[in-house]
């Protein structure tokens, strides 16, 4: 499947029919976590980026990120993915870039849970 055709899928399947929402592990943040995490980050390192899950397709490792200047990121970067706690669930890479969001293929956990909406995603530059 082409990028672009995965992306439309993930977009349509996550507004149409809600996306896999795991809640049995560490949850998700909420907008004041997400504020002050975004902005601690960013005061330890001015080009670190944090944006929030928007939805999820588990069975295909894909996760959509928005809530992040998508211009300041390239295809292939690397984003952890964070629950509330700051704990990192996985990792992934940027697979496309489209419509303010970002498509991120990651690595499923070997243990604890895929990502989830709501779930932080951060790329730190050096």
């Amino acid at each position: 499947m082409s990028r672009f055709a995965l992306a439309i899928s993930l977009a349509f399947v996550c507004t149409i029919g809600g996306c896999n929402s795991d809640t049995t592990m560490n949850s998700p943040v909420d907008q004041q976590q997400y504020e002050e995490i975004r902005a601690e980050y960013q005061r330890h390192n001015p080009d670190a980026r944090v944006g929030l899950v928007t939805a999820v397709l588990p069975d295909e490792h894909l996760a959509s990120v928005g809530s992040v200047p998508v211009k300041d990121f390239s295809l292939g970067d690397i984003v952890s993915f964070i629950d509330a706690d700051g704990d990192i669930i996985a990792t992934g890479q940027v697979e496309a870039i489209s419509n303010n969001r970002l498509n991120v293929r990651y690595t499923p956990p070997s243990e604890g849970r895929n990502p989830i909406r709501g779930d932080l995603a951060v790329r730190a530059i050096k």
